[in-house]
């Protein structure tokens, strides 16, 4: 990737924070979003993602890179408990917002009082 190349990240992907799910149902937590050292395209965008189900992953997220044959480790987890995912394969649900929240868990025309109202 040159130093000139400019890539644009999802904002709504947080990694350590964001639950996935891929297309067949397997849920786990977004630990890396960015370009993959093994990747054909080194602008690509992939989220690095350790499973719930320890199994279901293919490595450590670590990779050989593609350019110096070196070991690049882009997150850390389980032997075999980690996926890159290219970003159209993972279902991040719905934005969580405060309208979201308060149409779930306030009365539609209550009013809003934090606790000890401070």
């Amino acid at each position: 990737m040159s130093e000139d190349t400019i890539i644009t990240l999802p904002n709504n992907l947080i990694p350590n924070k964001t639950r996935l799910r891929d297309p067949s149902g397997f849920t786990g937590t977004l630990l890396y979003l960015g370009p993959v050292a093994s990747a054909k395209s080194s602008t690509e965008i992939y989220a690095g993602i350790a499973w719930d189900d320890v199994t279901r992953g293919k490595h450590d997220g670590s990779v050989i890179c593609r350019r110096t044959n070196q070991i690049v480790r882009h997150f850390k987890c389980g032997p075999t408990q980690g996926s890159f995912l290219r970003l159209n394969k993972v279902d991040t649900g719905v934005e969580l917002t405060p309208e979201l929240m308060r149409g779930r868990y306030v009365e539609p025309d209550a009013e809003l009082v934090a606790p000890g109202n401070l």
